[in-house]
């Protein structure tokens, strides 16, 4: 899909052109040259520059780096994974591979959550491991894969409907016997939906610089860095 925006965290991005970074070890070269996706990160870049990651073929593989948004030939949100038929990046389209995620906890899970996130209206999508898959056709979820998720809250959320949301995601996740790791979306950043449900005070809440702890992430009050809290 061509880009409509400026790519936010999260959002899988096809290159038409693949740098040499000096400083990304071997395995980078061979991942891109495989499948030229890269996801977006949570840092700040130049202007022109997007920041990323490169997924390799383990938890281990991980490279950050920069990219020219001029180098971006299709982008792929969350949001836009939800209802897709065939991998959206993928350079040669093909289908899902029903028969195979037909057996892999996170997609049987996946599959469920858009009657069970219906009444709470907001936007979401799969990033992780699902989202890749989805996005690019190679199959990098296994049977212990976490299904992680970004719902979008634009605006204030209450902690009572944050606790039903977690609630609501926790029957299909015990049933299936994995874990849901559901992340909310703010202007200023995300913070993890369990954290803010759970009740505590002030909450981590990831930006695109230092990490803060806040009593409200929508209105950033009595934000001061975690190693300074008390």
């Amino acid at each position: 899909m061509k880009m409509r925006r400026p790519p936010t965290p999260h959002d899988l991005l096809l290159l038409q052109r693949v740098p040499r970074w000096s400083a990304a070890p071997d395995w980078v070269g061979a991942a891109l040259e495989r499948m030229p996706v890269v996801v977006v990160r949570r840092a700040g870049a130049p202007q022109g520059l997007v920041s990323v990651g490169v997924r390799g073929a383990g938890r281990s593989e991980r490279f950050g780096a920069l990219v020219s948004i001029a180098d971006v030939a299709a982008v792929a949100s969350p949001e836009d994974l939800v209802d897709a038929q065939t991998p959206l990046l993928a350079p040669a389209p093909s289908e899902h591979d029903a028969k195979r995620h037909a057996t892999l906890p996170a997609f049987a899970v996946f599959r469920e959550l858009a009657a069970v996130l219906r009444p709470f209206r907001l936007a979401w999508g799969p990033t992780g491991s699902v989202g890749f898959e989805l996005a690019t056709g190679l199959p990098v979820v296994h049977a212990d894969s976490d299904l992680d998720l970004t719902l979008r809250t634009p605006e204030w959320l209450a902690r009572e409907s944050a606790q039903k949301l977690l609630q609501s995601l926790a029957v299909p996740a015990a049933n299936a016997g994995l874990r849901i790791d559901a992340q909310l979306e703010t202007p200023a950043g995300c913070i993890a939906l369990a954290e803010y449900a759970g009740g505590a005070k002030r909450v981590l809440l990831r930006t695109c610089g230092e990490p803060m702890l806040v009593e409200d992430a929508w209105a950033l009050r009595l934000a001061v860095p975690p190693e300074r809290a008390a």
